[in-house]
């Protein structure tokens, strides 16, 4: 399969490789690990001065009208970068949200915030016990005289450390499931809200959000039931494919890191790239990133074309797909630089710690290979 990017996708693939080059360097990136620091707020605003928030938003919403392909074609890239900013979790998730929200006007206020870069918008919605599931959720929302309470812990909020505005799920008390679903939209000041936690191992933002009798307007609420879940569900699916999108450029970073390394490593007195056996796990590992961005390209057609159902198991089958070959990719490159692979001076372990990261958001690789396996068994049944 293959996908031919029209003029404008190239010159944005062309702009997004030279400002990862030129601003993404290794050094750059260790040196603002030691100073603790996972979303510089100034290179924020540089990728919303390129207009990377707003590209997979329609124009009426304020965005640039293009699609998913141009998110993941740009995700790529910071893959391969190492970016800490998290352009996916906290740019492309929040405004897939936003825009589906857009007629309530603190919603359309805060996707013109998040594309202009004034904003950073974090999204709340998993929990221990979610596990990838959107509806597993333990905090809950009490309806008061004018508005609402939030009380639960919110795990792997990315750049809840930073955010400005926070998009929450809850269940209303007394009601499950479905029916019981509520999606917030609350800033960072409000009383009992509390981030909690460190980076994740990747270095990048992550923490835990702290909900304590968190007291809301009524007007913080975007969405219940059936219209919550369909846009939450969907926005999930397209997050997740450009996630893997990310992925796959971790993959060609860990490749070309590997193979200089083993380029300009001699033992016995020859480059370590003479050796066959090396020459063949390097090959392995590029099908293997070859097969992931495939897979991403079939994702992207699901997401284009499939009802519902189809959609989210194509997704599902990527994204298991996808982590699988990717860690154990990265992990190759590891060992192919021996001893030194494990140590924070070389890059290339990062790239695996990224892929363990990725796999851990939006539900890990058995719980997509579960949605996958019971869209498959359906359709044998139909049949």
């Amino acid at each position: 399969m293959e996908l031919q990017l029209s003029d404008e996708q190239k010159l944005i693939l062309e702009s997004a490789q030279r400002y990862a080059t030129e601003e993404y360097t290794f050094d750059k990136r260790r040196k603002r690990v030691a100073e603790g620091v996972t979303i510089d707020r100034a290179a924020w605003s540089q990728l919303a001065e390129l207009g990377w928030f707003g590209i997979g938003v329609p124009e009426a919403a304020g965005g640039f009208g293009a699609s998913t392909i141009e998110n993941t074609l740009i995700a790529e890239t910071l893959g391969k970068a190492q970016a800490l900013e998290p352009y996916t979790m906290c740019g492309v998730f929040p405004a897939r949200l936003l825009t589906a929200f857009r007629q309530n006007e603190a919603a359309q206020a805060a996707l013109e915030n998040l594309i202009s870069g004034e904003a950073l918008v974090a999204v709340a919605w998993s929990e221990a016990i979610s596990r990838g599931d959107p509806l597993a959720i333990e905090t809950k929302a009490s309806r008061t005289a004018d508005g609402w309470v939030l009380s639960g812990r919110k795990t792997l909020v990315v750049g809840g450390d930073a955010a400005d505005l926070f998009l929450v799920t809850a269940l209303e008390d007394g009601k499950n499931g479905t029916e019981g679903l509520r999606l917030f939209l609350i800033g960072k000041s409000v009383a009992g809200l509390s981030p909690e936690g460190d980076k994740l191992i990747d270095w990048t933002s992550g923490v835990d959000l702290v909900l304590q009798d968190v007291k809301v307007d009524q007007s913080t609420l975007l969405a219940s039931g059936e219209d919550a879940l369909a846009v939450l569900s969907s926005s999930l699916d397209e997050t997740a494919v450009v996630l893997c999108a990310e992925a796959v450029g971790a993959m060609e970073g860990a490749i070309e890191v590997t193979s200089q390394y083993i380029r300009d490593r001699h033992q016995y007195g020859v480059s370590l790239s003479s050796f066959q056996v090396l020459q063949h796990r390097m090959a392995d590992m590029v099908m293997d990133m070859v097969l992931a961005r495939s897979a991403v390209m079939c994702a992207l057609q699901a997401l284009a074309n499939a009802g519902p159902a189809e959609r989210s198991a194509k997704v599902a089958g990527c994204k298991a797909f996808v982590t699988r070959i990717g860690k154990w990719a990265t992990s190759q490159g590891i060992q192919l630089h021996g001893g030194y692979g494990i140590t924070e001076e070389y890059s290339v372990g990062q790239f695996y710690k990224r892929l363990l990261v990725i796999d851990s958001f939006l539900g890990r690789q058995d719980f997509q290979l579960e949605r996958y396996t019971k869209w498959m068994i359906s359709g044998l049944s139909a049949t």
